[in-house]
């Protein structure tokens, strides 16, 4: 999958989660030889984003939130460019520029950053313990501010909110579901 003669290809793929993983797992199937490069505004490899909610729960620990084992980048020979964004896509000249001034080319681009929770557009929605859910560093942000018998609202009754108001539930907390 070169680019021409000599040339090899470099992969970009923005974005960290069970696509990246498995475009990078069918990458390697037919080149092994190309530059793979990650590119992701969370900090962490990837994780297992089903198990957010079982971790607000109490019910499963940080070591088994890995998706891939710790060395799945190293043994692909993948770039990581963790806790970064992708600030333009210069698609004619075939660049990335990313948030910290850095350029990165690339011949393949996959974009693979899901979606992205929002904040409403309420008054208080940036008070103290007023967040979203949807990344691990949100669970981890609301199990370390948590104390027992705290009084929780969640909006949003869908599967993530759902999942949010029973692993808060779990805790001790007192819920109620907007």
């Amino acid at each position: 999958m070169g680019i021409g003669s000599g040339t090899r290809c470099k992969y970009v793929i923005v974005g960290n989660s069970a696509a990246a993983v498995g475009a990078i797992e069918s990458i390697r199937r037919i080149d092994r030889d190309g530059d793979i490069t990650v590119v992701s505004d969370e900090k962490h490899h990837v994780y297992s984003r089903p198990l957010i909610a079982h971790y607000l729960a109490g019910e499963v620990h940080e070591e088994r939130m890995a998706y891939r084992p710790a060395d799945f980048y190293e043994r692909h020979n993948v770039e990581t460019r963790l806790g970064l964004n992708v600030t333009r896509i210069d698609t004619d000249g075939q660049n990335l520029i990313l948030d910290d001034g850095s350029t990165l080319h690339y011949h393949r681009l996959l974009i693979s950053t899901g979606s992205k929770a929002m904040k409403l557009p309420l008054k208080g929605n940036n008070l103290e313990g007023v967040g979203i859910f949807q990344t691990y560093d949100d669970a981890r942000q609301i199990v370390s501010r948590f104390v027992t018998d705290t009084k929780a609202v969640v909006i949003g009754a869908g599967l993530i909110g759902l999942r949010a108001a029973c692993g808060l539930q779990e805790r001790g907390a007192e819920v109620t579901i907007v």
